[in-house]
């Protein structure tokens, strides 16, 4: 998780906020800052925020994997080479792991 959707004036709640602080403590998830904001910024270009710092850090850290689900910043992540995933996906890998019990394919419907 990238630092700054933790602190943006664009978060949607404060219970939102802290339920996201709450998985941090918790050792659920671990928020990282992104040191190279030149890169954010070429990729504010095309992209919004939370998008462009996900993909700099994706690239700091080297990581495996970026949970997106924004059609453009998935798109983009793939041509700089980066493996994504939707949380859709991340549901269907849980469930095919047997990670959930309750989770059908079904459920999931398309909006708008």
């Amino acid at each position: 998780m990238v630092r700054s959707t933790l602190t943006d004036d664009r978060t949607d709640s404060l219970l939102e906020m802290l339920e996201v602080k709450e998985a941090e403590k918790s050792g659920w998830i671990k928020a990282f800052k992104v040191k190279d904001r030149s890169l954010v910024n070429k990729l504010q270009r095309h992209l919004d925020l939370g998008e462009s710092e996900a993909i700099a850090t994706i690239m700091e850290m080297k990581a495996d994997l970026l949970i997106i689900d924004k059609a453009k910043g998935g798109e983009l992540a793939e041509k700089m080479g980066i493996n994504i995933i939707g949380a859709v996906g991340v549901l269907i890998k849980a469930k095919e792991k047997g990670k959930m019990q309750r989770f059908n394919n079904h459920q999931l419907k398309p909006v708008g």
